[in-house]
């Protein structure tokens, strides 16, 4: 078997193998390009202003593009059929374009906060919306090792029906115990029935850990001198049941804040744009003026 038969099939094109940029190559290159395009414009629009033309004209009309392109991302997602480049060129490109549409702003309102109540909301829904990229930019980098350091691994549509199904089985094995009265019964009632019975609140879902579970598994394995070995069954079960309900809140808690995540910063986009066709028709129409 020749070398260039052992190369992998997604290594090579026409027989020539692809050269590797590292990834963080390919970010210092992408922020260099971006960086340099935006030095370049502001040349432009300095020159511009020195002819006495406005330049904000100009820099609207690139930030526009460049909140369109921010945009496009969506439908590229929907069209992964089509050969427009892979998805993750297109993230990193998001990503910068995003940074420097800032800029872009900084630019098109002269590094000042804009006049105007109309103005002022365009620009802060801007922000907000820049800021919701950046939080999104953590959890998309963040979630993903969170969840992979978990054993379970389960679709955010499945997860209440598995809770539920996982209480009810908790709940049967306490009362099938024959032995559960007592100790055991009473620590099911105190503690890991409320457990299983009440979402973990706003808090776990802003910041989900697993100091609950270790709390719960601390005063369960205390209760071992206390139980016969039937009990110590129960208690297991128990034990592997609480682990299994903390899996799955801390996968709903991390990828619901994904989804809510997507759904407002596209709910701010689209938002943002109906102002954007707005701001564009006031300005043609008070041009002249």
């Amino acid at each position: 078997m020749t070398a260039l038969s052992r190369r992998s099939p997604g290594n090579q094109i026409s027989g020539n193998r692809i050269p590797v940029i590292h990834f963080r190559t390919r970010r210092v290159r992408n922020a260099v390009l971006a960086g340099s395009a935006l030095l370049l414009l502001s040349v432009w629009l300095a020159y511009e202003s020195a002819s006495l033309t406005n330049p904000a004209w100009t820099s609207g009309w690139v930030l526009g593009s460049v909140i369109l392109f921010l945009t496009a991302l969506s439908a590229r997602k929907r069209l992964a059929c089509l050969p427009l480049f892979p998805v993750s060129t297109w993230v990193q490109a998001h990503i910068h374009a995003g940074w420097a549409s800032v800029v872009l702003l900084a630019l098109h309102v002269g590094w000042h906060w804009p006049n105007g109540v109309f103005e002022q909301t365009l620009a802060a829904l801007f922000l907000l919306l820049a800021g919701s990229g950046i939080w999104g930019l953590w959890l998309t980098r963040q979630s993903p090792k969170q969840l992979a350091k978990l054993p379970l691994e389960v679709r955010y549509e499945e997860i209440r029906d598995r809770r539920r199904r996982l209480d009810e089985h908790v709940h049967r094995v306490v009362l099938q115990s024959a032995e559960s009265t007592g100790v055991l019964a009473d620590f099911h009632l105190e503690v890991t029935a409320p457990f299983f019975g009440r979402s973990r609140g706003l808090s776990y879902w802003l910041w989900p850990g697993s100091a609950t579970r270790r709390r719960i598994e601390t005063e369960l394995s205390l209760l071992d001198r206390y139980l016969t070995d039937s009990q110590r069954q129960v208690a297991k079960q128990l034990a592997l049941a609480v682990r299994e309900r903390d899996d799955l809140d801390f996968h709903q808690a991390v990828q619901g804040r994904l989804k809510l995540w997507l759904f407002a910063h596209i709910a701010m986009t689209y938002s943002l744009w109906a102002l954007i066709v707005i701001h564009v028709i006031l300005v043609h129409a008070f041009r002249g003026a």
